[in-house]
Order: structure tokens, then sequence, then C-alpha cells
């Protein structure tokens, strides 16, 4: 019965500290009226949270990394279409003149 009380607390914990990352993440992102939010900035609040993370197991540790792996392609293939964007965006702007 005392292990499972310490368990949930102990997972009570863990989510306060998650929560505590989601909140800080989106303060950062209402500060200021200038910030634009974009994907790169989304990505970033992401992977601060999985780095927040700490793995009770391998399992975990492995999903964990897994996720920083999708991340980092989800920011290749962003900044890709971002560049093909602002290329598609150039080739407008010549055909308008």
């Amino acid at each position: 019965m005392l292990l499972k009380k310490r368990k949930r607390e102990g997972q009570n914990s863990m989510q306060n500290k998650d929560d505590k990352a989601i909140e800080s993440f989106y303060c950062s992102l209402k500060e200021g009226t200038e910030f634009q939010v974009n994907i790169f900035s989304y990505i970033d609040g992401i992977k601060e949270i999985l780095l927040s993370l700490k793995p009770s197991s391998m399992k975990e540790k492995r999903m964990i990394m897994n996720a920083l792996n999708h991340l980092s392609d989800i920011r290749r293939i962003s900044k890709k279409k971002e560049q093909e964007y602002v290329e598609i965006l150039e080739k407008i702007n010549k055909v308008e003149e």
C-alpha cells in the first residue's frame, strides 16, 4: 500500500515537472507581441519537454530517443519545405513584375 502511494507521488511529481515545462513553453510563446510562432518553436518546446523526462527503464529511454530522432527528421524536412516556400514566393514575385 505504501509502495503504491509513493509510486503515485513519484508520478505526480513527474507530471508536475512536465506541466511546468509545458507552462513555461506557452509563457515564452505569449511573451511579447513580436514573437512569431512557427513550427521550429513548437519543435524546440517538444524537444525541451522530452529532454526533461527521466526514463525509469531502458524501454522508456529508447522511446524518448526515438521521439528525439523523429523531431530531428521533422526539423530537417521543415527547413527544406520552408526553403521551397521561399523559392516559390520569389518566383511569384518575379512573375508579378
